[in-house]
């Protein structure tokens, strides 16, 4: 493959790629974008990586200009492509250095480009097929998931792992998996099975629960779907694949794809009118930039910008009447790992939340280095996962934190999972469950 520049493929393949980013000043193209960095430095101590390494090439700022050499010709793909490789595996997408960054420079979504560009995977090669499968072969793929969750409970995925079969399958990543999945009473299952089954005829709200909650964490799912039940008439939509593994993993051009089809479903209920919440903050972001994916369809750019609008986080649901909190071990302290980490509305709004219910008992924790790995980042190869979970949980344990409220599922894995390691005396839950 001969590519030297992202302005070659953009043209060539527009498809594949996006060929411009909306941001907090207007939307910029991908080069526009890389060339506002003025490598103030800003970001450095708010990148993990940067704060592991102390390698400038790999700062936010170092790979913003590595890309830009790219798009301006002067660095080969080809020849450097070893490098760009490291670029891309060892970014996680937290977006903290957009956070800190004067200019809102989205740097995680220059390092997407740079996946898209590269064509390679990132995931364990078993793992990528079967999350593939879950829009293109759905039966299959809930078929498997649910065999494996049940042999999961009578010990047969703890036999594979200390056996090895797993690893000789190629599945080596059920090892991280198993640990990350708390467990789960048969009562909760049962009656998140049969919630599952209900229909609303006429709804006023949809509740989109995310993979990981509808498959592993059924009692986040009950919590958000009582909040959603208190004022509302909610229906549920399972099975409902966003594009988000694809725009991360995959191919821009299956997540619009999925897009597509999310945004057709949510019309024709009662003309796209219906608010429409989730309980994953890295789905919440992804559905709210939702327009980036349709800068070329003007159509498309209008039927997402409105269906993002409807979009909620399930904070959004909660009561203005004073929550109980009494069984709530204290301190407690808010991580706010997502996804393209951004200071939106959900975020602040749950601080202001914690803080009023709390009071002295909240506690800040603006000093961590590092955030909980999203959206899987732990299972890419070669990656610092680990030193990054130790990162962020350090100065919790230095502040003696018990309770510790996230804002998607799979944070809450990556925090049982790590918890259990670094600071077993820490307690995890979702903001959802912060309701009952």
């Amino acid at each position: 493959m001969n590519v030297f520049s992202f302005c070659d493929i953009d043209f060539k393949k527009p498809k594949n790629h996006l060929p411009s980013l909306e941001t907090p000043f207007g939307t910029r193209s991908i080069r526009d974008s890389l060339a506002y960095c003025n490598r103030c430095g800003l970001c450095l101590q708010q990148c993990p990586f940067y704060v592991l390494t102390q390698e400038e090439t790999f700062s936010p700022r170092g790979r913003n200009q590595a890309l830009l050499l790219l798009i301006e010709g002067k660095l080969n793909l080809e020849k450097n492509k070893k490098q760009f490789l490291r670029l891309a595996t060892t970014c996680s997408l937290c977006g903290r250095c957009t956070q800190s960054c004067p200019g809102k420079i989205p740097t995680p979504q220059h390092l997407l480009e740079l996946r898209r560009l590269l064509k390679v995977r990132f995931l364990p090669k078993t793992l990528q097929l079967l999350l593939q499968w879950r829009a293109d072969f759905p039966t299959l793929f809930y078929g498997l998931t649910q065999s494996g969750l049940f042999l999961r409970r009578w010990g047969v995925v703890k036999l594979l792992r200390f056996s090895g079969l797993a690893n000789l399958l190629g599945c080596s990543w059920l090892h991280q998996i198993d640990r990350m999945i708390p467990p789960t009473k048969k009562a909760i299952r049962k009656k998140w099975s049969i919630l599952k089954k209900e229909q609303e005829e006429k709804p006023s709200l949809i509740y989109l629960p995310s993979l990981e909650t509808e498959l592993f964490l059924p009692d986040i799912a009950i919590s958000a779907w009582t909040l959603a039940t208190q004022k509302h008439r909610p229906v549920l939509w399972t099975r409902t694949p966003t594009g988000l593994f694809e725009y991360v993993y995959g191919n821009v051009r299956k997540a619009r794809q999925q897009l597509k089809k999310l945004i057709t479903r949510h019309a024709q209920l009662q003309k796209g009118t219906l608010p429409l919440v989730t309980d994953s903050m890295d789905v919440y972001n992804y559905l709210k930039q939702a327009a980036n994916l349709f800068e070329n369809y003007p159509g498309w750019k209008r039927k997402a910008v409105q269906f993002s609008q409807q979009v909620l986080f399930v904070t959004d649901l909660f009561p203005q009447k004073k929550i109980n909190v009494g069984a709530i071990a204290t301190p407690v302290a808010l991580d706010t790992s997502a996804l393209f980490k951004t200071e939106n509305t959900p975020s602040k709004n749950t601080q202001k939340i914690l803080s009023t219910l709390f009071l002295k008992n909240f506690v800040y924790c603006d000093d961590r280095q590092a955030d909980l790995p999203a959206f899987g980042y732990g299972f890419v190869s070669k990656n610092n996962a680990n030193q990054l979970r130790l990162l962020a949980f350090r100065p919790l344990v230095k502040k003696e934190i018990k309770t510790l409220f996230v804002f998607s599922g799979w944070a809450l894995m990556e925090a049982f999972a790590a918890g259990k390691k670094h600071a077993p005396q820490i307690q995890a839950m979702h903001i959802a469950q912060l309701n009952g």
